[in-house]
This record gives C-alpha cells, sequence and structure tokens, in this order.
C-alpha cells in the first residue's frame, strides 16, 4: 500500500504518519521492521529492496521516504565532498512508479514531503497508485477554530477571548501553538483559561525567541527571521550568543541527520542532541531531512566566516550577524557556491 502524506502543515502530518504506524503495529514489531529513506541522497532501487525485504516477525514493513516528491521541482544543489548528490528529477523515479502497483501487501510505502503543488510531477504519477492527503497550514481567519479543536483533544478549557489572543500572537504556526496549549494544559491544571493567562505565556515564549529564530533560519523563513532578529536585539539580547544559537540548531541538525541514515531510534537522538522526545524533536528530525549534507556544511562554514569577521575587525558584530541570517534563511550562499 502506498500513501503519500505532503503539505506545509507539518504537526498534522506526523499526526498521521503516528496514526498510521499504530494501525499497522499490532504485533509490536513495527519498529524492527521500519525502514527511513532520504529521496536526495537515496536510489528507486534501494527503495524498491526494501520494499521487497519481508518483514521480521511480524505483519507489515514500514518504508518512510522523505522529500521524493521534490526531486520533481528542487533546484541548485550543492555537490558534499563524497560526491554530487543526485540532480532533481522525477524521471529517475520512474523505476518506483512502475514498481508500486506490483509491491508486496505486507510492505506500506509512506511518502512525506512539504509544500509541493499538485502539479508536481511524481504526485501526479504516483498519486492514483495509493491513499493521498494534503495538509495545509490554517489561515489566519481560521485559526482560532484550529486552537479550539487542539485544546479540545488536549482536555484544555480556554474562553473565547484567550483563544482569540494567543492565535493572534503566535500566528498561523501550529508547532509552537501547540506547544503553548500543552504549557497552559499543565499551568491551568483543569481551571479555565483566561486572556491574563494567554499574556503571562506569551511573555515566557519571548524569552524562547532565539529558539524560533534558529526555526526561522533553518526553514527558510526570511521576513520572520528579520523580524524575531531585530526584537531580540532590540531587547538587549548578547549578539555573540544569538549567532552561537544558530550553529547549535545546525550541529544538531547534523546529528540527527547521520543518526537518521543509520536508523537510530528517535529516543536515542533525543539523548545525543539533548532535546525531549517532543515537538522539539519531531521538529528537529523534519529539519534534518529537509536539509541535505552541503547545504548544512556550507550553512556551518558560512557561520564560523562570520564569527571571524567579526573577530579580525573586519566586520560590525550587528551587520554580521544580520547578513548571516538573512543568507542562511535564503540560502543566497548557497545557491551561489
Amino acid at each position: 500500500m502506498l500513501y503519500i502524506f505532503y503539505g506545509s502543515e507539518l504537526l498534522a502530518r506526523r499526526d498521521a504518519l503516528e496514526r498510521l504506524k499504530e494501525s499497522l503495529d499490532s504485533d509490536g514489531s513495527l519498529a524492527t521492521n521500519t525502514t527511513y529513506f532520504d529521496a536526495a541522497r537515496s536510489s528507486p532501487q534501494e527503495v524498491i529492496a526494501a520494499c521487497d525485504t519481508v518483514p521480521f516477525l511480524g505483519e507489515h514493513r514500514l518504508i518512510l521516504v522523505e522529500g521524493l516528491l521534490s526531486q520533481a521541482t528542487r533546484r541548485g544543489r550543492l555537490a558534499d565532498d563524497e560526491g554530487e548528490e543526485p540532480p532533481p528529477d522525477a524521471g529517475r523515479w520512474q523505476p518506483l512508479v512502475d514498481y508500486v502497483p506490483d509491491m508486496p501487501p505486507s510492505s506500506v510505502l509512506v511518502l512525506t514531503d512539504g509544500g509541493v503543488t499538485a502539479k508536481n510531477a511524481l504526485l501526479k504519477k504516483l498519486g492514483p497508485l495509493g491513499e493521498v492527503k494534503q495538509f495545509t497550514m490554517p489561515s489566519e481567519r481560521d485559526l482560532p477554530g484550529w486552537v479550539n479543536a487542539q485544546a479540545k483533544k488536549i482536555g484544555l478549557k480556554i474562553d473565547a477571548p484567550a483563544v482569540r489572543l494567543l492565535a493572534g500572537l503566535i500566528g498561523p504556526d501550529t508547532w509552537m501553538l501547540a506547544s503553548e496549549l500543552d504549557k497552559l494544559c499543565a499551568f491551568a491544571n483543569g481551571e479555565t483559561v483566561r486572556e491574563d493567562d494567554v499574556r503571562e505565556l506569551v511573555s515566557r515564549a519571548n524569552d524562547q525567541k532565539a529558539y524560533f529564530l534558529s526555526d526561522a533560519v533553518v526553514d527558510g523563513q526570511g521576513a520572520k527571521a528579520a523580524r524575531l532578529l531585530e526584537e531580540l536585539i532590540d531587547d538587549g539580547a548578547v549578539l555573540q550568543v544569538l549567532l552561537a544559537t544558530v550553529a547549535n540548531r545546525y550541529r544538531r541538525i547534523a546529528i540527527a541527520k547521520e543518526m537518521m541514515e543509520r536508523s537510530a531510534p528517535g529516543a536515542e537522538i533525543a539523548r545525543r542532541v539533548g532535546v525531549k522526545p517532543n515537538f522539539a524533536l519531531d521538529r528537529l528530525l523534519d529539519q534534518a531531512s529537509r536539509n541535505s549534507w552541503p547545504t548544512i556544511r556550507w550553512a556551518y562554514d558560512r557561520i564560523i566566516q562570520s564569527e571571524l569577521d567579526v573577530k579580525r575587525g573586519l566586520m560590525d558584530t550587528r551587520v554580521a550577524l544580520e547578513l548571516v541570517v538573512q543568507e542562511l534563511a535564503s540560502r543566497r550562499g548557497a545557491r551561489a557556491a
């Protein structure tokens, strides 16, 4: 069976995948029968071989491939020290398209991807062969409804003004909203959350802006990164600490990516990079799967160069930080390399 989960709403994609895993794991053997692939560094033959493998002491084998649809549209990838990654090419994956109808019934192939469009060449070819689910971010108008639904899901009582305030302050970032709703649920202890509670929560969230800045940089959200950086500078943040925070995010991404490629379990990755196995880990794993090794290395080298420019007196600290944040978020340097 083929499943395609795609779209910009990562939280919903993750929940759909977890529900599918639960439905397949009736005998408790799925963890040992799961194989992960990064499409940018894998071949159709590797994926087909995994699908053809008989499950070990279980009913199902799960094959997860991240970023396959994007292979039809991605541009400007870099070469690494081990050779160039395969260029984006929908035709390269034609053997998998031809294979899917004959896939063993014990194998479940799941393709997960970000915000590709319905015109995507691989989606058009593979979509009719399986079950397709698209997950889109809620609009600003629909965001209060999303907050209400998520609050009910976790058993949180929250009044309408508090819902509107939280949606307005956080915006259409479902990961952050879900995380803050979890905090509110623990904070409320069964009581109804009101506007004052949300204001207190958001003031605490502001202390984590450097974390959100790193997210914006890695996710390529240049405008959001610029806004967060300006707010942090206005709040008196230490600029060297901000740069170190972004560098640390790329370091964790590199560690997570290496461990994912050897199929390390999520709990082991969480311990190694020092995060809890929750939304933070899920987001880190998603970022690791969406960033190639050449991009990670380029970003890390660019951060080191920025630090050297400041230490040598070639550039003001603030200017250097603003430049590196925008270059990393826009990938301008990666495309030019």
